[in-house]
């Protein structure tokens, strides 16, 4: 069995490997090619997949879908919770910049770096993170010159410059970055629980790691909007994933989804709530439809 530092080599190994073949062989989800023009954006975000590093990934979102499920959580059921529960904050919170950051906080991901899990940043040395984080602002620059009208004057998203909105969410720098940010994490965590209730291992470990790291560091890596995770019955406060449990007693059978199987109770109320919304927006066939896509291989 290999050692926790053997482990840590060969995933660090793992992931300059991605870095470096990205940048040699363009994004693993491009197809034919992306326009990276404005007016292909939708197209774009439609044809590049979410998770790009995952070999196995029977539910695969593209871009589009997954910015649009984090919509809808923010827009209806955190803000919700929120204008009921904070009005103060609410009143605050610049609703458009919300809007702004939701729909295009993934653009960066058009580039070729695509998409990093947080399941490979975890295990990256800060050596490694702020290698990462320097070819993010540079994938960020790059979609800026693309997105700029072709009089050369830059691109504006609901009132903000479209490139305040990407570092907005890249630097998560205010409160309607943070929220956004936490709802990107519930969409990912509800996605990979998804893959994990139907049998793909490969996201146990991350799934967990999301229960035990991810959503308890959110008063600190949020701090501007902390107390919607400390008050007293919060929407961000739930049971721990229990999946062991869900399989031991037999009601989920870990196959892929059936109408069956997505509709039981899983007593996890973010995933309970992804998966209402995304039938009411997307159709229950986006719960069951497995998909093909092309994965580099390590």
């Amino acid at each position: 069995m290999a050692t926790g530092s053997a482990m840590l080599e060969s995933h660090s190994a793992l992931v300059e490997k991605r870095l470096f073949l990205v940048e040699c062989i363009g994004h693993p989800s491009e197809g034919p090619g992306l326009s990276l023009t404005w007016e292909g954006w939708e197209s774009d975000m439609r044809r590049v997949h979410h998770y790009g590093t995952r070999k196995v990934m029977r539910y695969r979102p593209s871009l589009y879908v997954h910015s649009g499920r984090v919509w809808y959580l923010v827009f209806e059921w955190i803000l919700p919770w929120i204008r009921e529960r904070f009005p103060d904050l609410y009143g605050e919170l610049r609703i458009p910049l919300i809007r702004a950051i939701v729909w295009h906080h993934d653009d960066p991901e058009l580039q070729p770096l695509g998409d990093i899990p947080l399941q490979y940043k975890l295990m990256m040395t800060k050596s490694e993170l702020k290698g990462l984080k320097q070819k993010e602002v540079e994938a960020i620059e790059a979609m800026v010159r693309c997105y700029r009208h072709r009089n050369g004057k830059p691109r504006l998203v609901e009132g903000y410059p479209y490139r305040d909105v990407l570092f907005h969410a890249h630097r998560k720098d205010c409160m309607e970055a943070q929220l956004v940010s936490a709802a990107d994490k519930l969409e990912a965590f509800s996605s990979g629980l998804h893959e994990a209730l139907a049998g793909n291992g490969v996201f146990i470990e991350p799934v967990f790691n999301y229960c035990m790291h991810t959503f308890n560091s959110f008063p600190k890596k949020y701090p501007l909007i902390r107390k919607l995770f400390t008050c007293r019955k919060s929407l961000f406060s739930f049971p721990p994933c229990n999946l062991a449990g869900i399989f031991k007693d037999g009601s989920l059978p870990g196959g892929p989804h059936t109408r069956e199987t997505i509709t039981w109770d899983t007593k996890i109320p973010p995933y309970e709530i992804w998966k209402q919304l995304t039938v009411k927006h997307f159709g229950e066939e986006l719960l069951l439809k497995e998909v093909e896509s092309f994965l580099l291989q390590a």
